[in-house]
């Protein structure tokens, strides 16, 4: 007897676990509208969407700067002298290091 009733409430369980299918009313598990994929959601014109490819592109060419200035640092850092005299070539890659990278800010704090 007793391995009936256990039957018959893990049978009463699988059927509370069930979670009904609304995806033909758009409504949640509470019954309110759900626009979790409505694509009619007007986008904001100043962020940057995940699924962006300019985003894509630029994720992936700060990737390779950021390789880049990880090989160039620790040279800088071991012939500092002799590269720091005056203004040379290192000096303007660096800047323009720099400026990227607060560029890659500014797209990071622009995208959702």
């Amino acid at each position: 007897m007793s391995y009936d009733l256990e039957k018959e409430e893990f049978k009463n369980h699988q059927d509370y676990s069930k979670k009904p299918c609304n995806d033909d009313h758009g409504l949640d598990d509470h019954g309110n509208e759900n626009h979790e994929h409505d694509d009619t959601h007007k986008r904001k014109s100043c962020m940057i969407y995940p699924d962006n490819h300019n985003k894509e592109v630029w994720d992936l060419f700060m990737t390779v700067v950021l390789l880049v200035s990880c090989m160039v640092t620790p040279l800088e850092i071991a012939f500092e002298d002799d590269i720091h005299e005056s203004l040379s070539g290192i000096q303007i890659f660096d800047w323009s290091m720099d400026i990227l990278f607060l560029m890659d800010i500014v797209v990071i704090f622009s995208s959702a």
